[in-house]
């Protein structure tokens, strides 16, 4: 048996499964508080360690993203290989993943520069905060 896969197996509880299946279905990052109010919903009585233990070890095993950005609390979303944007909304803070990219950013950069990454946040009021 291979050392990651008795990692995996030895670590597989009611709790993490709870914590990966919020990040793996809502879709979009979450905040801690976020996750640990819905994986209560599915496993009544985990604790906040717990959630941010689980948390940090998905992040260290590549499983789970972390989101950070200014101003907001950490967010986590499953790991994908996909290169996206966010929308935040003032309001609520939720962050919502954007569909594409911009192209060719190069032309906004100085001469004689070179851009190696990229970030876009779009800052604004979600449909939910519009229609409250």
């Amino acid at each position: 048996m291979s050392t990651e896969l008795f990692y995996v197996v030895k670590y597989r509880t009611r709790q993490r499964d709870a914590v990966l299946r919020v990040v793996t279905e809502e879709g979009k990052p979450l905040s801690a508080q976020k996750i640990i109010e819905r994986a209560d919903q599915l496993c009544p009585g985990i604790g906040a360690a717990t959630v941010f233990r689980t948390l940090k070890q998905a992040v260290e095993s590549g499983e789970v993203s972390k989101v950070e950005l200014p101003g907001l609390a950490p967010h986590y979303e499953i790991a994908t290989a996909d290169h996206h944007h966010f929308f935040v909304c003032e309001n609520c803070h939720e962050l919502q993943p954007l569909e594409g990219c911009l192209d060719d950013l190069s032309k906004l950069l100085p001469i004689g520069s070179r851009m190696k990454h990229h970030e876009i946040v779009i800052f604004g009021e979600c449909s939910n905060c519009l229609e409250r």
